[in-house]
């Protein structure tokens, strides 16, 4: 599933556990309940995607762009959203995991790596974020009204 294009796609409830979705497209998609833990998605395009009681749970994010996604109640548990690197020629650039706008109230994001990932905007209301890696996010303009950010670690986050 490298690479594949799923934009616009209603996958409600679809089981993608386990597959490689590096540099995927779901954007616009619909993906409200779908099973996508364990999965390799680094660099993915998830913006304005139905994530809605996903389960992401220890999914590779890194890199992904998740722009005004709806990730409501999902299940994000030891993901991982810190950047990634990618080569193109002889170059290497970092991809940053955007999250900017996107609805993550209620989204269960514990212990989770969200290391300088972008959060602009972004709807953290009552979102579950105990042992989060928080080092230098950008959290600028996050609503986090009712957050649990117990034994976070906001180390040089921007807020």
């Amino acid at each position: 599933m490298h690479g594949i294009n799923f934009s616009g796609s209603d996958l409600t409830n679809t089981n993608l556990k386990g597959n490689d979705m590096t540099g995927a497209n779901f954007e616009n998609a619909n993906l409200s309940g779908a099973i996508l833990e364990c999965n390799k998605t680094n660099r993915t395009k998830l913006g304005y995607a139905n994530l809605k009681k996903a389960n992401l749970s220890n999914a590779n994010l890194k890199g992904a762009w998740l722009q005004g996604a709806n990730l409501a109640g999902a299940d994000l548990n030891h993901a991982d959203l810190s950047p990634d690197t990618a080569e193109s020629g002889r170059t290497i650039y970092t991809v940053f995991s955007n999250v900017s706008s996107a609805n993550l109230s209620d989204a269960n994001l514990s212990d989770t790596n969200l290391y300088d990932a972008i959060f602009f905007r972004a709807n953290l209301n009552n979102a579950e974020l105990t042992d989060a890696n928080l080092n230098e996010a950008y959290l600028v303009m996050a609503q986090l009204m009712g957050a649990n950010l117990m034994n976070a670690s906001l180390r040089e986050a921007n807020l």
